[in-house]
């Protein structure tokens, strides 16, 4: 039971795998898995030995030209190793996109320790961003100062009810 190929195999229409009614050109069908097991329905990796920064990936992409003649990828998800060491299960999930003057760029990653970083692959508290940021309804399109923040509404530092621009307690 099953499909076996060497080489290229090229199927036209839909593959299912655990359904018999594929809906799209990939459809997997299995049951949900519980979040803490480790396991998934899918299952990427790379076939590297053991090593920093080795693991799955998957490319998102399209025709780069009118004619349709070349296909680039535009966004990336990396799954990878975050150590070295043997034995040792850690890794980060990392979002890229790319950019023609350098290729692939990683933006944000989640480290194993549940640390985001944007614009840092190295981030060492809950948040860490590298560069400058804008929060609000509107500032979010505004670019804010180099290394600097702009914050639209008031700020609360040790209230959750912000009465001012700045309203701090404590």
């Amino acid at each position: 039971n099953g499909l076996s190929a060497s080489g290229n195999a090229y199927i036209t229409g839909n593959v299912g795998i655990g359904t018999t009614a594929p809906l799209v050109k990939l459809y997997v069908l299995d049951a949900s898995k519980k979040v803490g097991s480790g396991n998934t329905n899918v299952f990427i990796m790379s076939s590297d030995a053991q090593a920093i920064d080795k693991g799955g990936s998957i490319s998102l992409g399209g025709y780069r030209d009118d004619a349709a003649t070349v296909v680039v990828p535009f966004g990336y998800i990396w799954g990878r190793k975050e150590n070295s060491t043997t034995v040792n299960n850690n890794g980060y999930l990392a979002l890229g996109t790319r950019d023609d003057s350098v290729g692939a760029r990683e933006w944000l990653r989640v480290t194993s320790q549940g640390n985001v970083g944007i614009g840092t692959t190295g981030p060492i508290s809950k948040l860490g961003v590298l560069g400058n940021a804008s929060i609000g309804a509107t500032y979010g399109a505004i670019a804010a100062p180099t290394s600097g923040m702009i914050i639209e509404g008031n700020v609360g530092i040790g209230t959750t009810t912000p009465q001012t621009k700045l309203d701090v307690w404590g």
